[in-house]
């Protein structure tokens, strides 16, 4: 059994679900994988925390309430638009997505 639990950890691991933060090392090019894939909750779960992590970000003004999938289509539209940048941090990938999706207005 321990060798069960000790698998499956390793698995959601290298997966990049088990730990929070863990996300921070992924590339932007990993999260799109993620956001295609035909069951995209990785994906989802994935941009709801960095969202909550880019809340005080002075240049992105998500909306109070947004769904899920909102966030994924933004992401995968800017990947898109912008393939050369999706080697950094999904972090940083993920900023400069929303911050497009969901400018500030001045």
């Amino acid at each position: 059994m321990q060798k069960f639990v000790i698998s499956a950890g390793v698995l959601l691991v290298s997966l990049g679900l088990a730990v929070p933060g863990l996300g921070d090392a992924l590339t932007g090019k990993q999260l799109l994988a993620q956001c295609q894939a035909p069951t995209p909750t990785a994906c989802t779960s994935t941009l709801h925390d960095m969202a909550a992590k880019l809340d005080n970000d002075p240049d992105l003004c998500l909306p109070e309430e947004y769904d899920p999938e909102q966030l994924r289509e933004a992401f995968i539209a800017w990947a898109k638009d912008n393939p050369d940048q999706l080697d950094q941090s999904a972090l940083e990938a993920v900023r400069a997505a929303m911050t497009d999706a969901f400018p500030c207005e001045e």
